[in-house]
């Protein structure tokens, strides 16, 4: 692909499809029409490295719920976007993800998740997974060499596996999309650095041109026959609300993840980790965990809702809202020990769903940033359900860990039930303008040629970081736009 600075390119530019964002969602549609005939521009708010003035138009304010502020450890707004400080984790949905559940208030997807599963397969490669849509249990038993043990009761609790996303051009590192835009071998996509959309323009039905600007005020306009905003949960938000485009929906229904320590088996607990860990099956990473059942979530009228045991070893696979919770960045939630443990400690985390909720939003500040679009205002919500979903699962987990004879952690009392910056839900996708932004085919609802791609599609978060559907989505969206 052809990288170039917005400053040195001429002033009006055209493209077949213009692609908003250079994260995984982003790239992996451009990579995906590499060779396709179509002339493929790709916009990218910061450059080819961090800088402080591309961090500058990441502020946002925080009116809801406490979420970290510093965004740099969640959004990067660079070449190659937040897969800079990802923590590498992997899954897909599960089919309950996608069901109207009638407890769950605005749930249900327009899509089932069987059409997905050629996608998830194909978004591996991008990802650099040992495979697909999932891992069965029997198999990685089988791979690591070991007996399968005892099972849980699978009407309570089921094995869930994420996979490890690894960068084949650097062991050991996970898959940072930016560093292989140069060699990528795409002379029908061009990439322009240090360009920021500030406003899209309508007429009629679609979107006549796009307003892009650099860092040091050089203006230029984009018009494409198709535009795809590939630019995370908040932002895409915000770039519909600041240029006028889309419903009454934009921004809202809000989720994230809520994460928290559970309970730590301080230098101890390797029967447990044996079981619920990490493991590496053929030169990849596989965790193995605990996720609730379908049947114990419709009985008990649940989120969904998972736990894996985690070693300071690996570390750097933790969520950002555990790592502040360790640095003290959250010092009103921590629970006694856990900042002055040393060794090997091995800590029970938790992940659980959030509820979607129509005024748990993205708002617009009244405040600018240095390019004149306004702040993204976030009033985010958090609910009881998410709460007494939690509770439940570490319940479910002592009674079985008690029953399969492994050892317990030193449960903590539950609190801290924290962000981890999975911003997601706020273009919803559905069958009808009347209950989302987007439709099947992640078009924005009376506009012919706007798409968008992302978590914020989602109208449901699962338990699952989301990064495996977000490339997934973003497969699908390429076969969408080589087939016009």
């Amino acid at each position: 692909m052809q990288v170039d600075d917005l400053g040195f390119v001429e002033p009006a530019l055209e493209a077949d499809v213009c692609i908003v964002g250079s994260g995984p969602a982003g790239l992996t549609i451009a990579r995906e029409l590499a060779g396709s005939g179509l002339d493929v521009l790709v916009l990218e708010s910061g450059g080819r490295t961090r800088s402080a003035a591309a961090d500058a138009l990441n502020e946002i304010e925080s009116i809801g719920a406490p979420r970290v502020l510093e965004q740099w450890h969640v959004r990067n707004r660079m070449l190659g976007g937040s897969s800079h400080t990802w923590a590498g984790r992997c899954a897909p949905f599960q089919p309950i993800d996608f069901e109207t559940r009638e407890w769950v208030a605005h749930s249900g997807w327009p899509i089932e998740r069987a059409e997905l599963v050629p996608y998830l397969d194909r978004a591996g490669a991008h990802l650099g997974l040992a495979l697909g849509a999932g891992l069965c249990d029997g198999a990685l038993w089988a791979a690591v060499g070991r007996p399968r043990p005892q099972p849980t009761d699978a009407r309570r609790l089921r094995s869930f596996y994420w996979q490890i996303s690894q960068d084949r051009a650097v062991p050991a590192d996970f898959m940072r999309f930016g560093n292989h835009v140069a060699d990528a071998a795409a002379p029908n996509v061009r990439v322009l650095v240090n360009a920021t959309l500030t406003r899209l323009h309508r007429r009629g039905d679609r979107i006549d041109r796009l307003d892009v600007r650099s860092p040091d005020g050089h203006e230029r306009t984009v018009r494409a026959d198709r535009v795809v905003l590939c630019c995370g949960g908040i932002e895409n938000a915000r770039v519909l609300l600041a240029s006028g485009i889309g419903n009454d929906l934009v921004g809202r229904y809000l989720m994230d993840h809520r994460v928290c320590v559970l309970g730590s088996f301080g230098a101890g607990g390797v029967d447990t980790t044996e079981r619920y860990g990490y493991f590496d099956v053929d030169d990849h990473r596989i965790l193995h965990g605990l996720a609730l059942a379908p049947d114990v979530q419709r009985e008990e009228k649940l989120l969904n809702c998972a736990v894996w045991t985690h070693t300071t070893e690996f570390d750097r696979y933790l969520p950002a809202a555990v790592t502040r919770l360790r640095r003290g960045g959250w010092a009103h939630e921590l629970r006694a020990g856990l900042s002055t443990r040393r060794g090997q400690v091995v800590d029970l985390l938790g992940i659980v769903e959030q509820q979607p909720d129509p005024d748990s939003r993205v708002l617009l500040s009244e405040r600018t940033d240095a390019l004149g679009v306004p702040l993204s205002r976030l009033d985010w919500r958090v609910h009881e359900l998410e709460d007494r979903t939690m509770a439940r699962t570490i319940e479910l987990v002592r009674e079985e860990f008690s029953r399969l004879g492994i050892t317990q952690p030193r449960w903590q009392p539950l609190g801290g039930l924290v962000d981890v910056a999975h911003a997601t839900g706020t273009t919803r996708m559905s069958a009808d303008p009347d209950s989302g932004v987007v439709d099947v085919d992640c078009r924005v609802h009376g506009t012919d040629n706007l798409y968008v791609v992302g978590s914020s599609v989602f109208p449901t978060a699962s338990h699952a970081n989301p990064t495996h559907m977000i490339v997934a989505m973003a497969v699908r969206a390429a076969d969408l736009l080589r087939c016009g």
